[in-house]
């Protein structure tokens, strides 16, 4: 990729106003600066579920793969230690743009006076008396410092709100419209104003509105935080404060450039912020579709034409964007092997107008259950290499410690890469790194949050197809190699199966290799039903009948890779894998409906019946007081499974003379 300078973005995500024009603003300025720019799209301390799988792509971060970075988040700002296992990442300069304190940098907005002079706004010009707050997380500084300066504010014009009116949310829309079912089954509405600690929240509350028949400004006023392009066209446009994100990011990414080149003791310099008045609070007109908002010298300031225009062809873009999006949803999904997934994702990359993109899976899933787990591997292998217009070759391993990718990987051309994770559930096996095109950028997060679902399916289903592969290659080689003795008779003469000795060969055999490929199954001891009586009333002829008919539907219910054994006069043995317990009741079914079978088709003067106990070998799953996942050891050795497997079978056969004996008396 290059000698240019290298700059990193630190992002939870782009799936919401604020994030997605922070990203959009940086890449504009890394583009004109000429700079590299990689997007490590990870987790924040949002607690929604998978955060600290998506936070392991911030180990990537070191000075190996930027020069320096931008941190967006007070989460990794504060953490960082929990993401990193080498040591590269401490060279990293580092800046924030926001109130956190990162190491070396940080820019800010002053927002502090402005966000006052927008709360005495909504009591002075609005008449409002009653409020809820709509906050962040509780441990979120930055929504802390907004809470406080909110209450202040109140308390200045001498009101206070109770406790039970604030709630404590995610900075996201869903945070928003879970406020508002709080507020509502509490009974806290109607309130005269709601104060959301930023747009996207505020976004979020205008949708609850809007589906459950409620009026803003009518019902209550709103009021947010940042100005991001939704607020202005939002059904209902939101009186906000205005932060600067161009200019905010414009000069983060020169001071950044400064930091990688070895500047130090950057001056801070706190960025002014102005308000918005807009629909939410009623400066502007319900139907005024002209005016984006009123400033603080009571102007009214018209939409951007061109900003208009732009959004107004994203809009009718999107159709045929969601188009694609469902063609590539439904053939990935199609994809069974991972050879089939990687092959389809490559031959659909053109089409969603990517211009660049790597898959890398390690060699082994990573489990995570808490932050910290996370140890980036020192081997992964790299599965697509895809570059338009470009022969790439695939298939490399390297080291991920020392490099995102292996060397010479891209061509020299400045770009910029969005790295995340490829997860399901707990477990992480990889990333991607791509560089998108001119689809909407959630598009392309979604879309790779599928191919991660899709290869985490095609990698079990190859590795479950090798196994079974394996398996029955091993098994067929010591059938073949143990037939081959010489001079040592396997199978009992009458039915064809497998006697004592072939048993004990093939059975033990089976057994050990099962556990060894983790597997399990379970041991039959089997016993005819009233042979002896056969013999007596009809001839040894019929019972020999009688005994080659119940091997044969023996070797029928079971399947090939079970051994199947008479071990003398009317018992038989089978060692079955792959099944438990709970498969009884069917088994049973089955050999009941193959013994009335034959009688139907050969009359014979009796009936067939058999008996068993049956005990597990092997490895199996258990779950432990926590409701984690353990191993469970059980016995392995044949000759102990065959006297467990005899004591259960004792006990179904007493269990028939009793039925037997209690329908005699009746």
């Amino acid at each position: 990729m290059g000698n240019r300078i290298r700059l990193g973005l630190q992002l939870s995500s782009v799936d919401s106003g604020f994030k997605t024009d922070i990203s959009t603003a940086i890449e504009k300025v890394c583009l004109k600066e000429n700079t590299d720019l990689l997007i490590f799209l990870g987790g924040d301390d949002s607690g929604e579920s998978f955060n600290n799988q998506q936070s392991a792509i911030y180990s990537l971060i070191s000075k190996n793969n930027v020069d320096s970075l931008i941190v967006t988040s007070e989460m990794f700002a504060n953490n960082r230690s929990l993401f990193f296992s080498a040591e590269g990442h401490k060279s990293v300069p580092e800046l924030s743009i926001t109130h956190t304190k990162c190491k070396d940098f940080c820019i800010e907005s002053d927002y502090r006076e402005k966000y006052t002079a927008l709360i005495s706004h909504m009591i002075n010009v609005h008449n409002c008396k009653t409020f809820a707050i709509v906050a962040g997380d509780k441990n979120d500084s930055e929504s802390s410092e907004r809470l406080e300066l909110s209450l202040n504010a109140l308390s200045k014009n001498g009101i206070s709100i109770p406790k039970e009116n604030i709630f404590f949310s995610t900075f996201e829309e869903e945070g928003g419209y879970t406020a508002m079912i709080h507020f509502l089954n509490a009974h806290i509405l109607p309130v005269d104003c709601i104060i959301a600690l930023n747009d996207d929240m505020a976004i979020g509350i205008t949708d609850f509105s809007r589906s459950h028949n409620m009026l803003i400004p009518e019902d209550f006023r709103l009021i947010g935080f940042d100005d991001i392009i939704r607020s202005r066209f939002n059904s209902i446009s939101i009186t906000t404060l205005h932060r600067d994100i161009k200019t905010l990011c414009s000069e983060s990414v020169k001071d950044a450039i400064l930091l990688a080149k070895g500047t130090q003791n950057l001056p801070f310099r706190p960025l002014p912020c102005a308000l918005r008045f807009r629909k939410s609070c009623g400066c502007v007109p319900p139907r005024d579709f002209t005016t984006d908002y009123i400033d603080e010298k009571q102007t009214a300031v018209p939409f951007n034409t061109e900003l208009f225009h732009n959004l107004s062809a994203e809009y009718y873009a999107l159709e045929h964007e969601m188009g694609l999006m469902k063609r590539f949803f439904t053939n990935l999904s199609d994809s069974l092997t991972l050879q089939a997934a990687i092959s389809h994702l490559e031959s659909s990359l053109p089409s969603l107008h990517i211009h660049s993109c790597a898959v890398i899976l390690f060699e082994r899933k990573i489990t995570i259950k808490k932050a910290g787990d996370f140890e980036l591997p020192s081997r992964a292998s790299l599965i697509l290499n895809y570059e338009s217009g470009v022969e790439h070759k695939s298939g490399q391993v390297f080291n991920p410690q020392n490099s995102f990718l292996p060397e010479n990987n891209f061509s020299d051309r400045r770009r910029t890469l969005f790295l995340q994770t490829l997860y399901f559930e707990n477990a992480v096996f990889g990333y991607v790194c791509y560089e998108p095109g001119d689809l909407h950028q959630s598009l392309y997060d979604t879309a790779f949050s599928m191919v991660a679902n899709t290869l985490n399916t095609a990698i079990l289903f190859t590795q479950k197809t090798a196994t079974e592969q394996h398996q029955t290659a091993m098994l067929q080689q010591l059938k073949n190699s143990n037939t081959r003795l010489s001079g040592i008779s396997l199978t009992d003469e009458l039915t064809g199966l497998y006697n004592r000795r072939g048993l004990m060969n093939f059975g033990q055999q089976t057994i050990d290799l099962t556990i060894e490929m983790e597997q399990h199954g379970l041991v039959f001891y089997a016993d005819m039903d009233g042979l002896k009586k056969i013999n007596d009333t009809y001839g040894h002829d019929a019972g020999d009948l009688a005994i080659k008919a119940m091997g044969s539907i023996l070797k029928q219910v079971f399947r090939n890779q079970d051994i199947v054994a008479r071990i003398g006069g009317d018992e038989f043995v089978i060692v079955a894998t792959g099944i438990t317990e709970k498969f009884l009741p069917s088994i049973r079914a089955r050999i009941m409906a193959a013994e009335e079978k034959w009688f139907h088709e050969n009359q014979p003067d009796f009936h067939l019946g058999i008996s068993f106990g049956a005990t597990p070998f092997g490895i199996f799953k258990e779950k432990d007081g926590n409701g984690e996942a353990v191993q469970a050891d059980v016995e392995a050795d044949l000759e102990r499974l065959l006297a467990c497997a005899d004591k259960l079978l004792y006990s179904e056969k007493q269990k028939k003379h009793t039925r037997s004996a209690t329908k005699e008396l009746l």
